[in-house]
């Protein structure tokens, strides 16, 4: 009998830990950046903090947004559609890691959702100033050179993040290139341009194939976060 009700206590015990794991609630810093609107769908919103009005999110599609605090449940990204009652989520996934994220708002594959958020850790200590973060959002495998150099490829739904290039030239330009798999042993080359490298900034690339014309694309954020902006010297980086 004893034994028994020594089991059902730590049955009880075990289950209310895990239904507060659940619902444990986290705070984070976040800046949003849309890689493309779906309709007319250009502001989200989240919940209302106590005794105040929904905060409205826009979602740039050429930057970065203001960074904007967040209470998330169950560890999950979850924004609503504007004025929606009852609130109708139309945005959501999984929280990354750091107290500090960029959410990355892309079509949904869901026909119930407008987008997917893909959450980054956005602090340095995960993303280091200088450095370049690569997403390969494609089917098929990409690489960078920087410099001359090839790196290693990254698998389709991948990420890599590189350190500074520190063989740029005068001026702190760098050659940077961008293959694809072709499928047939070798890379193609579908991009080619000059990037500066800088301590001051960073950078993030986010490669796709587009389904219907099977044509490549290749995209480059300067990210300068706000917590940087004011150490900066007037006018730089470039």
């Amino acid at each position: 009998m004893h034994k028994a009700i020594s089991c059902l206590a730590s049955l009880v015990f075990i289950s209310g830990a895990f239904t507060a794991a659940a619902q444990e609630k986290r705070t984070v810093s976040f800046r949003a950046l849309c890689y493309q609107h779906m309709g007319d769908v250009k502001y989200v919103s989240l919940p209302a903090p106590a005794a105040g009005a929904p905060v409205q999110v826009p979602l740039p599609t050429s930057g970065f947004g203001t960074e904007t605090k967040g209470v998330f449940e169950d560890g999950m990204v979850r924004f609503f559609a504007e004025n929606s009652n009852p609130p109708k989520v139309i945005a959501e996934g999984k929280l990354a890691k750091s107290e500090r994220q960029v959410f990355l708002f892309l079509p949904s594959p869901d026909a119930k959702m407008v987008y997917r958020v893909h959450a980054l850790n956005d602090d340095e200590a995960s993303f280091a100033m200088g450095s370049t973060r690569v997403l390969n959002l494609g089917a098929v495998k990409i690489r960078l050179n920087f410099a001359g150099a090839d790196l290693p490829p990254i698998e389709p739904g991948g990420m890599a993040i590189y350190p500074m290039v520190k063989t740029a030239d005068e001026w702190g330009m760098f050659t940077a290139r961008v293959d694809y798999d072709n499928g047939k042993g070798g890379w193609t080359p579908v991009s080619s341009q000059s990037w500066k490298s800088a301590e001051e900034k960073r950078d993030m690339v986010i490669a796709t194939v587009d389904p219907k014309t099977k044509r490549p694309s290749i995209r480059q954020y300067q990210d300068i976060p706000p917590w940087r902006v004011a150490a900066l010297p007037t006018g730089g980086p470039k």
